[in-house]
């Protein structure tokens, strides 16, 4: 059997550096940007998907009895869904009540209270009765929590210099969510459906290993997850999904995907606010240094190139540009209260049939 192990690393071009608005805390230190560890950061990623893969298994034992295969298909997105999420399975209280979570995934494992009493004291209740009758809490580990937490956090879903504040987790949350919305607003059946949002869960999970060549890691990542859990047939539909997410679409699905990673990305990547903020010196050292200042967020091999020839060029500047970006963020948002100046004067593209909500997490 493949394991994760087996897909090799190549390292890109230039050094990636997860920039953060709010700064990151990391062994006491707050981070505007942090310089992704390779040999570390990688092996913590290899991990992440290895338990991914056993906390998959695990589940469908518990459920794949008389399971319908689309049914399967929804419940296997949904605990990745729930897995990348584990952190909030903690409670702030848990001797009080379960986080809603734990209750989902009671839920999703057909284990929850048989009754749903009114009464929210007795349903409680309830539920903490079954998580302990259930184990269930025992197929995540101690300190999951902690790991899948630091995921969140230290992998960007692009490796440019103000668009590298995106998180790679959040990325693959959202296609996946606007795929699947896409694909039921446009009438696709509900196996479609369900393979495309898995498909989308999965799309971008290479990058950890080949930021520049990501399509082919995810494909590989994609085949090792799912091998022994899915059919072959079901694996080589998702895949195919995958590989054409950049390309041209040669299916229905293949296309909605790539629209989904499109509009996903231009929420969680600021284009606009990078222009105002970077672009007079990125535009300097384009000048300095002969490079096209539109390679620079372009797609394709042209981005590279210019991020590359930049570096080689000046070793600082994409760090520095990530930080000088952040900061000034910062300082346009009145103390973290209210968005910035710019981002409040974007003007928003509405996606057609797909209705978003921002949900504050942080009370």
């Amino acid at each position: 059997m493949k394991e994760f192990d087996d897909i090799d690393y190549e390292p890109p071009p230039y050094p990636v550096f997860k920039a953060y608005f709010i700064p990151y805390r990391e062994n006491d230190e707050l981070l505007d940007c942090r310089r992704i560890n390779w040999e570390e950061d990688i092996k913590l990623w290899r991990g992440i998907l290895s338990k991914l893969r056993d906390f998959l298994r695990d589940t469908l034992k518990i459920v794949e009895a008389g399971l319908p295969p689309v049914e399967k298909l929804e419940f296997i997105a949904d605990m990745i869904a729930l897995f990348f999420k584990i952190p909030l399975l903690r409670e702030p209280l848990p001797t009080v009540a379960p986080s809603p979570l734990k209750a989902y995934l009671l839920h999703r494992l057909r284990i929850s209270p048989e009754k749903i009493d009114v009464d929210s004291l007795n349903f409680v209740g309830e539920t903490f009765k079954e998580l302990h009758r259930s184990q269930v809490l025992s197929l995540i580990e101690p300190q999951l929590y902690e790991q899948t937490e630091r995921c969140w956090f230290i992998f960007p879903a692009d490796t440019r210099p103000a668009f590298n504040t995106s998180g790679l987790i959040p990325h693959l949350l959202l296609t996946s969510a606007m795929a699947w919305a896409i694909a039921v607003e446009r009438g696709l059946s509900r196996e479609k459906a369900a393979l495309l949002r898995l498909a989308a869960m999965l799309h971008d999970m290479g990058k950890p290993f080949k930021y520049h060549n990501h399509v082919k890691a995810s494909r590989e990542v994609a085949e090792t997850l799912l091998m022994s859990i899915l059919p072959e047939g079901d694996i080589k539909r998702i895949v195919n999904f995958i590989s054409t997410h950049h390309g041209e679409a040669r299916t229905r699905e293949g296309g909605i995907l790539k629209e989904a990673d499109g509009a996903a990305s231009n929420l969680d990547r600021m284009r606009e606010i990078a222009e105002k903020i970077i672009g007079d010196r990125l535009r300097d050292l384009a000048e300095r240094f002969g490079l096209r200042l539109s390679d620079a967020y372009s797609s394709g091999w042209e981005s590279w190139d210019f991020w590359r020839s930049l570096h080689e060029r000046a070793e600082t500047a994409i760090e520095e540009l990530s930080r000088e970006f952040v900061k000034a963020l910062r300082e346009r948002s009145e103390n973290y209260i209210q968005l910035p100046k710019e981002m409040r004067e974007i003007e928003r593209k509405p996606v057609k049939g797909v209705a978003l909500a921002r949900i504050d997490l942080g009370g």
